[in-house]
């Protein structure tokens, strides 16, 4: 029996996803973006919460959404399929309190029946220092319309929570 379709997949993964890069960081500002993906696989919706400002923005498919709408999408999918992360970064600029990020990040979906497949975002991202903290203020996600639009000699590097939680391959460990 098939899970969920591609296109299903696909809304629900394009809203959820976006992120991180070449070499994954224990902190700084690409760390946000790490674990906030890490959350959403996680379904820990409160730390999905913590890594992104008040005002947080989610640019998709022409659309302008906010933290609640992304867990709200989130939610849709918990119990329905384990998502691995996998990022890479292009690009990183430093504008004192901020950071602009550009990255690749390719998502492997296993549905509860075993069915499998990749998709991958083309994504960037707008983060601020918060206290000790850095958070994420936009993320925009590009949906690329073949995994294999990612280019060959990207290398992408699987992140899988740093935090109170742990991912585990097949979906939650705590």
């Amino acid at each position: 029996m098939k899970f969920f379709s591609k296109p299903a997949a696909l809304f629900i993964t394009s809203f959820i996803m976006t992120c991180t890069g070449a070499s994954a960081q224990a902190t700084g500002p690409f760390n946000a973006v790490e674990e906030l993906f890490a959350a959403m696989s996680a379904y820990n919706y409160h730390h999905m919460a913590e890594y992104a400002t008040d005002d947080f923005q989610y640019l998709i498919n022409g659309k302008i959404e906010n933290m609640d709408d992304l867990i709200r999408e989130t939610k849709k999918t918990e119990g329905v399929m384990a998502r691995r992360n996998y990022f890479s970064i292009i690009d990183s600029r430093n504008h004192g309190n901020s950071v602009s990020l550009s990255f690749w990040y390719r998502s492997d979906l296993e549905s509860a029946d075993g069915e499998k497949m990749s998709l991958a975002w083309l994504e960037s991202a707008v983060v601020v220092k918060d206290g000790d903290s850095w958070k994420i203020e936009m993320l925009h996600s590009t949906h690329l319309p073949n995994v294999n639009d990612i280019p060959r000699q990207v290398v992408m590097e699987e992140y899988v929570g740093d935090g109170a939680f742990k991912v585990a391959a097949s979906g939650i460990v705590e």
